[in-house]
């Protein structure tokens, strides 16, 4: 994923107070130039159940559900 696109990324979900969102694309061409990606939707509840790492992820979520955030109770 070229630089810009993931930049693009973490600035999406920013923008939405999220964490994580699963992102759907169309590539065009071979992936390297960031024209070639062409964004269809972020899923802010993607399923990770069938990725090889899924029980880091599922620790991940697991950990940023139970910290506590600062000025919320």
């Amino acid at each position: 994923m070229p630089p810009s696109v993931e930049a693009a990324l973490h600035a999406y979900l920013a923008s939405f107070g999220l964490v994580f969102g699963c992102f759907d694309f169309a590539l065009t061409g071979d992936g390297g130039d960031p024209e070639h990606w062409t964004a269809i939707e972020c899923n802010p509840n993607g399923q990770w159940g069938r990725l090889p790492d899924a029980e880091d992820v599922t620790e991940a979520f697991a950990d940023l559900l139970t910290v506590e955030r600062k000025g919320r109770s």
